[in-house]
């Protein structure tokens, strides 16, 4: 495993790789960040409390996965900070 600065490093790269293989737009609107994907967020579709270890380690997990594998996880769905915040407090509304 790579040092502390390190992994952060890779865990952004990563990250911003996989919001790419997903379309690089929210998932329900098709904002793109205006052009700056990095302002994309990923929203888990599992509640929080059913998730081991807590939603923020589970999908750094599976970031770190998908790295690996380039399988994009049907459990993740890609954001606009606007319908994130939507998705945490109603899922219904957009899932």
């Amino acid at each position: 495993m790579p040092n502390k600065s390190r992994a952060s490093e890779l865990y952004v790269q990563y990250r911003l790789e996989l919001i790419m293989a997903m379309g690089g737009k929210c998932s329900v609107c098709g904002w793109n960040g205006e052009n700056n994907q990095a302002l994309l967020e990923l929203h888990h579709t599992q509640p929080k409390e059913s998730v081991w270890g807590g939603k923020n380690y589970y999908v750094m997990k599976q970031i770190w996965q998908w790295h690996k594998t380039r399988i994009i996880p049907s459990n993740i769905l890609l954001l606009c900070p606007n319908h994130h915040k939507i998705a945490d407090r109603n899922r219904k509304l957009i899932l």
